[in-house]
């Protein structure tokens, strides 16, 4: 079906031409209304299913969005959340469970419904929260991947955590990689310096990137 276009390319195609808005235009509106009083939560989804081998519909994914606090006025706020699940051992179904939220002031909850900054990863305990690493296994020496800090949007007064290859990926189990703790001098112009190191095998290095023992410190020490 097309809307505004007389060849679709989907199921459903909307064209919309405006050649004097250069703005953004609201393509497709979902409302949700009641006769009955609302409650916290009301809102409008869209949910994706398909059909599986036994023919059965099921249940994908669900978007919605969500009126989370319904008191007129400056009070109300909105979310919206995306919804996936797994296949349920009684019902054969796939049970949706919300499992990330963007709410009304911005703030991305994974895991939570309630997040109080902009992310917030909830996750059992004994668990990783966060798994960062490269999109390939094709590395070579000092190559990283990490987290960088930045006061300003510009690229000076950085903070940076690394994860740094000793050796090349050739050399398999022998990759070593070390931790690199970065900060920035004021005039270093975007080029944060790696003062803190712990290797592989548990040497810490301050000042040196090569410690050959627990503790190496390149430099002066102040013992007071």
């Amino acid at each position: 079906v097309g809307i505004g276009t007389a060849s679709p390319i989907a199921r459903l195609h909307t064209n919309i031409s405006d050649m004097y808005n250069t703005t953004t235009t609201d393509v497709f509106v979902l409302d949700k209304v009641t006769n009955n009083s609302v409650a916290n939560n009301i809102g409008a989804s869209i949910l994706f299913r398909t059909q599986d081998s036994n023919s059965a519909i099921n249940n994908l994914s669900r978007i919605s969005a969500l009126l989370t606090n319904v008191t007129n006025g400056s009070n109300k706020a909105s979310a919206l959340t995306f919804s996936t699940g797994v296949g349920s051992a009684t019902t054969g179904q796939i049970d949706l469970v919300e499992r990330l939220r963007i709410t009304g002031a911005g703030n991305v909850g994974i895991g939570t419904t309630g997040p109080n900054n902009k992310l917030t990863i909830q996750t059992a305990h004994n668990a990783f929260a966060l798994n960062i690493k490269p999109d390939d296994d094709t590395l070579t020496a000092e190559d990283y991947v990490g987290i960088k800090f930045s006061m300003r949007d510009i690229n000076d007064y950085q903070g940076q955590i690394r994860l740094i290859t000793k050796y090349a990926s050739g050399i398999g189990e022998y990759l070593q990689p070390r931790l690199g703790f970065f900060t920035e001098a004021v005039d270093s112009a975007g080029s944060p310096v790696e003062r803190l190191s712990i290797l592989s095998g548990g040497n810490v290095g301050i000042g040196t990137t090569a410690p050959q023992n627990l503790l190496n410190v390149l430099g002066v020490i102040n013992a007071t």
